[in-house]
């Protein structure tokens, strides 16, 4: 997540909807001084819950991704899956199946 642009979300968001900083923070039940911080950028303090609900109150959500090493991290989280086909695929074929394994590709 990159802090400077979440904040210049956060306050395009709520300059699009007329709003202040005070009438967040009393929409999401912080602070004006956190929607402030939020807008400029400084979230290390700042529970998840808490900017989740700052973007709610703007019309908008907060959607927080883990990446690692490009696709890997898709690969990571499908190993269980992959290893239960692999399993699938052996028993079937030795059993005389033709057993073709799908995969798609996305550009």
């Amino acid at each position: 997540m990159d802090p400077v642009r979440l904040g210049l979300a956060l306050r395009a968001l709520r300059i699009r909807r007329g709003l202040r900083q005070v009438d967040v923070a009393s929409s999401a039940g912080v602070s004006q001084s956190t929607v402030s911080n939020l807008e400029r950028g400084s979230i290390h303090r700042t529970p998840l819950a808490t900017i989740g609900r700052v973007a709610a109150v703007l019309g908008g959500d907060l959607d927080v991704r883990v990446r690692w090493r490009g696709a890997e991290m898709d690969r990571l989280l499908d190993e269980g899956h992959a290893r239960l086909v692999n399993l699938i695929t052996h028993r079937l074929r030795a059993r005389d199946w033709d057993v073709i394994v799908e995969a798609t590709f996305s550009i």
